[in-house]
């Protein structure tokens, strides 16, 4: 079947965003999911977790991809856990403009505008004893064709 426009893929949302924030946040980890230690284990003192948040095409081109940004820290460590979190925000907010090399194909995408789109609040996980601060950005970017 021919088709009249381009087949679009849509950003990888939470790919871009650990490609994006590990080498700006680094040492502090940046993942899709929590890690999950041994009980002899150390338990680090911050992590940063990543959460696709959808989001609609924007126009024939270009998508919205909104991301949540989970902070986590020791208990006794929250203020650090809340700048954790901001340094996250305004750095996902100034995306716009630029290439993400997506770490696991290679493949670059333009992000063509960004913004913090939900300040930090803090939130309790019942999953893990540890605070947790949560925001989100949002950023404008190109699909591929396919």
């Amino acid at each position: 079947m021919t088709r009249p426009f381009t087949t679009l893929l849509p950003p990888p949302a939470q790919g871009l965003a650990v490609s994006f924030f590990t080498p700006l946040l680094a040492p502090t980890p940046v993942a899709t999911r929590l890690p999950q230690p041994k009980k002899i284990d150390d338990t680090i003192n911050q992590f940063l977790r990543v959460e696709a948040a959808g989001g609609p095409q924007y126009d024939e081109y270009l998508f919205q991809v909104s991301i949540i940004l989970h902070a986590y820290s020791t208990n006794n460590e929250e203020s650090a856990c809340e700048q954790m979190l901001g340094r996250a925000l305004a750095h996902g907010g100034n995306a716009q403009g630029g290439f993400i090399l997506h770490q696991s194909t290679g493949v670059e995408w333009y992000v063509t505008a960004s913004q913090i789109s939900s300040q930090a609040m803090k939130y309790a996980d019942p999953a893990v004893a540890l605070t947790r601060f949560r925001g989100m950005v949002t950023w404008v970017v190109a699909g591929r064709a396919l």
